[in-house]
């Protein structure tokens, strides 16, 4: 199984001719099927396609890209690729609320 992500301004489903699924912006999966594709095989396929994470700024362009793995109701860690590493973090800290009640932590010289 293989799985294909596309940045979309826009996409429709349609089967005979009749549409039955359309987004606006975000992202596109085109997922190709093997004979010996399971139902585990899909679930785990699945799960790394949500944890996908594109940012855009406001004009649609690419600033960041992601995966998000979530341990808990409030615990998350973020991975990026290591030449961006310093400009993710200083976007994820800008972007955060004012206030303290979300704190940011580089754990990248632990790993």
């Amino acid at each position: 199984m293989k799985a294909l992500l596309q940045r979309v301004s826009q996409a429709s489903v349609s089967v005979a001719e009749a549409q039955i699924a359309n987004i606006g912006p975000g992202l596109l999966v085109l997922v190709g099927f093997e004979p010996d594709d399971n139902p585990a095989r899909v679930a785990q396929l699945t799960q790394r396609c949500m944890a996908y994470r594109v940012f855009a700024d406001d004009r649609g362009r690419i600033l960041t890209e992601m995966s998000i793995l979530r341990h808990a109701e409030d615990d998350f860690t973020l991975i990026t690729a290591a030449p961006a590493q310093w400009h993710d973090f200083e976007l994820l800290r800008d972007a955060l609320p004012k206030g303290g009640a979300i704190s940011l932590t580089d754990q990248t010289g632990q790993v």
